[in-house]
């Protein structure tokens, strides 16, 4: 039972550092999720002032002032390719602050099993102390029984050895 207990102490052990592994593991992968989700973030910033800034940024303004149909039409189509850009920050923005949650989610899961390995693992140790402690008993149990049994023997020796010095004594005379 002993070195069953302890065999599974040594999984459990190597399951936390595995766990702990992947837990360091995804915290690498949080902060950099994070990292580009502040800089999409910025970069969508900067889009938004620019645009507010920028004095080309006038789009009715930039499509009335087109001298010819084709002029307009590349307004419009530069009009479009803008808001077509900034919907994909958008969106790119979007999807990396949902890979934040959801890898910040995958982080406090993990950090739940560690806990539940760490709690096994005091567990078979409490486990593995009371098979010790078990064990240790009865070997003084034992060590009690051997001692009573070695003092019983060596009192029958004695008899033994008193009986044959009588008998000794009894065929002298």
């Amino acid at each position: 039972e002993l070195t069953e207990a302890t065999e599974h102490l040594a999984e459990l052990e190597e399951q936390i550092a595995d766990k702990e592994a992947e837990i360091e593991q995804t915290k690498l992968e949080l902060e950099e999720a994070k990292q580009t989700e502040a800089d999409q973030y910025e970069a969508m910033q900067n889009r938004m002032q620019a645009s507010y800034e920028s004095p080309d940024s006038d789009y009715l303004e930039m499509l009335l002032s087109a001298r010819s149909i084709s002029e307009l039409l590349n307004y419009a189509d530069y009009i479009s390719m803008l808001a077509d850009y900034d919907n994909r920050l958008l969106l790119k923005y979007q999807e990396i602050k949902e890979e934040v949650a959801a890898k910040e989610v995958a982080l406090e899961e993990e950090l739940a099993e560690l806990e539940v390995l760490k709690q096994a693992n005091l567990d078979e140790q409490e486990r593995i102390n009371a098979l010790i402690q078990t064990t240790a008993a009865y070997v003084q149990q034992y060590a009690a029984q051997i001692s009573t049994a070695q003092a019983e023997l060596a009192e029958i020796e004695a008899e033994i050895e008193r009986k044959e010095a009588e008998i000794a004594a009894q065929q002298a005379d």
